[in-house]
């Protein structure tokens, strides 16, 4: 019996695990959960950079059965408001270039920031008002529990948006 899916024993069963081991092994578990509710992955484009701000994509086929179209265009506009490098900001990254390490730490900060900014965005659909809007129907939101979220690698230049 137990928690392992298809027969399968748990890896606390099958060998002596140290901490690191345990640990890997628990996300990888979380890894293979995760991924049998994953419905589609939406690259976004641009670079997160002052002449290549992050954008959505159009709303692909895929989606429009779970997503309000009109609801995913006001999103893609406040996300394409949000990702836009303020001038001083470019300014800086400009000015900084003289020093390139100065100039690159300062971009990966802003790159981070920029993308926490639209985390909290892309969160904002799992509350109350945001989820009626966004997701096409009640069964959508409540039943098949479908949510949202943006991630991006390590440096945020390249990000994504998945939808579970």
């Amino acid at each position: 019996g137990g928690c392992a899916p298809s027969g399968e024993e748990p890896v606390w069963r099958r060998q002596r695990l140290g901490g690191t081991t345990l640990s890997s092994e628990l996300t990888w578990e979380a890894h293979k959960y995760r991924s049998r509710q994953h419905v589609h992955r939406l690259y976004l484009g641009g670079a997160n950079a002052p002449d290549a701000p992050w954008a959505m994509p159009l709303l692909p086929a895929e989606l429009k059965s779970l997503v309000s179209g009109s609801a995913y265009f006001a999103l893609c506009e406040s996300f394409r408001e949000r990702s836009r490098y303020a001038v001083w900001e470019t300014l800086v990254g400009t000015t900084l270039c003289v020093l390139p390490p100065l100039a690159r730490q300062f971009y990966l900060s802003r790159r981070a920031v920029r993308t926490r900014r639209l985390q909290e965005l892309i969160a904002a659909l799992h509350g109350r008002e945001g989820a009626d809007a966004f997701w096409r129907s009640l069964s959508t939101r409540v039943w098949e529990g479908h949510r949202i979220e943006l991630q991006s690698d390590a440096y945020h230049v390249l990000g994504w948006v998945d939808i579970f």
